[in-house]
């Protein structure tokens, strides 16, 4: 159809772009990311839905029955499942699911480490609260 349009208009119908390495790169850490996250919680929460917060749960399910009227009838299954879910969660939902207050402990031994702060926070918070030093503006 491109080569009949190109040859009745004599151009092709879309300018095609070159794609810029540095988004490309961008892109697929960002998918590892999420992909990650996804199998981390899967793996804390066990595959118990009813821990996900009420809120992120509502929208994940609006756009999990939305894709159950597009797919054929033998991917709906897996879309019934826990795993099958946590692909239509998008990032912030993740952070959601992660950071709520009652599931916050499941994670933490994972996600955040006194040994990856600055050692200067380490030593600081050793000795109390830290208080920002006074600027002279």
């Amino acid at each position: 159809m491109a080569d009949a349009l190109a040859g009745q208009t004599g151009q092709l119908g879309v300018a095609t772009e070159k794609p810029d390495p540095f988004r490309t790169r961008l892109d697929a850490k960002v998918e590892r990311v999420e992909l990650s996250l996804r199998r981390l919680i899967a793996e804390r929460l066990d595959g118990d839905r009813a821990l996900v917060p009420s809120h992120v749960s509502e929208r994940v399910q609006d756009r999990v029955v939305a894709a159950v009227r597009k797919l054929p009838d033998e991917s709906a299954p897996r879309l019934a499942t826990f795993d099958g879910q946590l692909g239509y969660f998008e990032l912030r939902e993740l952070q959601d699911a992660i950071t709520a207050k009652s599931l916050w402990p499941r994670f933490e031994p994972t996600l955040w480490r006194s040994a990856r702060r600055p050692r200067w926070r380490r030593e600081m918070s050793a000795h109390g609260p830290v208080v920002a030093p006074y600027k002279r503006f």
